[in-house]
């Protein structure tokens, strides 16, 4: 009716990371850890300083088109935003080639839902995601989504991070692009 064009589904990636929300299906009581990664109990940052320009000039050469993802943009996502105190970011890497980590908590579609929200940066991104899901996983978090492109710069860290692309007949919404 209002003249919309669907240009495909959300592209979302799924990790599990507990088996309760698979075992309640069945009416199992059962419920343990499937995710192998450790929470290195890295603290969280209360702002995006200095550093997300920095991730974000090395992203920006990457891709060919893209919201600006700078440190005002971030800060006004993360911190400034109406779900800010759900949100939890984590840094590390050096000065140089830095990365970070916002996830959220959630209880969604009948199970704990973590939401990995913005995940970018460099050569430690992989370790810092993984270190954030174990951390989430040890919370009671089942399952981990995020949204990412496969031509996206970060995808092959999700990927190795356990990540899987979530077919579109098994997702519990549907949400397009259009």
């Amino acid at each position: 009716k209002l003249g919309w064009r669907k240009y495909g589904q959300v592209p979302f990636l799924f990790k599990p990371l507990r088996t309760g929300f698979i075992t309640r299906r069945f009416g199992l009581p059962t419920d343990f850890r499937v995710s192998r990664t450790t929470d290195h109990n890295i603290d969280p940052v209360d702002e995006i300083g200095e550093w997300g320009d920095v991730i974000w000039e090395k992203l920006a050469r990457q891709i060919d088109v893209g919201v600006v993802r700078d440190r005002d943009f971030l800060n006004h996502r993360i911190f400034d935003g109406p779900q800010a105190s759900q949100y939890r970011t984590v840094l590390a890497g050096p000065p140089s080639d830095p990365a970070f980590v916002t996830s959220r908590e959630a209880a969604k579609h009948g199970a704990k839902v973590a939401y990995i929200m913005e995940a970018a940066g460099g050569s430690s991104l992989r370790s810092l995601l993984e270190s954030e899901l174990g951390r989430l996983t040890s919370r009671g978090m089942e399952v981990a989504l995020a949204w990412c492109y496969p031509w996206s710069p970060n995808y092959k860290v999700y990927r190795k991070a356990g990540f899987f692309p979530l077919p579109e007949r098994i997702r519990p919404t549907s949400i397009w692009f259009g």
